[in-house]
């Protein structure tokens, strides 16, 4: 519960929510190692679960609770938006698909923290 309230009470900052978004792209790569599956899943849900949302809401200035709630939202909605579209497109490479976001999802909050 600690992890929550010190989220709630420093989540309107963007450093905080860049610096998750930094951390989730390094999970993205570390879910794409050579390891054992139990080893990958960890990274892999963090990345799922706060890699995209932050990257998005590092860039916008929302009040602490909606900030939170946006990042779980858009990050599991643009995660099963990109599976859905691979499937259709029929280009179903995860490895590809995890390297590329995360290097997105870093990216972003990479230059989030340089112009701040």
């Amino acid at each position: 519960m600690m992890v929550i309230d010190r989220l709630r009470t420093v989540s309107g900052r963007d450093e905080v929510i860049a610096m998750v978004a930094v951390c989730a792209g390094v999970c993205g790569a570390m879910a794409v190692l050579p390891v054992p599956p139990v080893l990958r899943a960890f990274p892999l849900i963090v990345f799922m679960l706060v890699g995209v949302g932050s990257a998005v809401m590092c860039w916008v200035d929302f009040p602490p609770a909606p900030t939170i709630a946006a990042v779980l939202g858009i990050s599991i909605a643009s995660m099963m938006a990109f599976s859905v579209v691979m499937a259709w497109l029929q280009f179903w490479h995860p490895l590809l698909f995890v390297l590329g976001i995360g290097g997105v999802v870093g990216g972003s909050g990479l230059l989030r923290l340089r112009t701040l």
